[in-house]
């Protein structure tokens, strides 16, 4: 690289350090602390929008609804349930919310969680991709995971409470 460059970069690097730490002291604190909750996870993904973004949410339909219920066994499995599909999956966001995990977990695989602005909380387990990371927004029917056939692990929460297997199905057939 030639001086020049070298030099413009690192300006523009001291720019965005300076930007990143003279930010408001109160929202530092208010996105560092500890997350306990759904409810944190809502106040803190609206604070940060509010903050930094001036976008308008675009409605976008799923042309994939219902895939979720086309499942052909289910079963409990762990806090939630084991469901069976002959064909790969596409996982969709079912309304806007925020991504909570992604990651491995040794009892359901490749896990993907999140809390939507409804207060339901799903958790899908042994998918084989996931498209966000942790605390990225998403809109309805934002494709977020692809499953191949075979099980996938689902456990749906509200307020904290994970729901039945009836509970289940009936969300399935909402909102899956």
């Amino acid at each position: 690289m030639k001086a020049w460059q070298w030099l413009t970069s690192l300006i523009l690097c001291v720019v965005i350090y300076v930007g990143l730490n003279s930010s408001n002291e109160s929202v530092r604190h208010m996105i560092t602390r500890i997350v306990y909750s759904t409810e944190h996870m809502t106040m803190m993904r609206h604070t940060v929008s509010e903050l930094f973004s001036k976008e308008e949410l675009v409605e976008v339909a799923s042309t994939s609804k219902g895939e979720l219920v086309k499942f052909v066994a289910i079963k409990r499995y762990d806090k939630g349930f084991m469901l069976a599909y002959e064909e790969p999956l596409t996982i969709t966001a079912t309304q806007s919310g925020v991504i909570v995990y992604t990651g491995h977990t040794a009892r359901t695989g490749k896990v993907l969680s999140v809390a939507y602005d409804d207060g339901y909380s799903v958790t899908f387990g042994f998918i084989n991709d996931f498209y966000h990371l942790p605390y990225s927004t998403v809109a309805p029917g934002e494709v977020i995971g692809v499953k191949e056939a075979g099980e996938l692990f689902i456990q749906i929460e509200k307020n904290g409470r994970v729901l039945s297997l009836e509970e289940t199905v009936e969300w399935l057939k909402q909102y899956g």
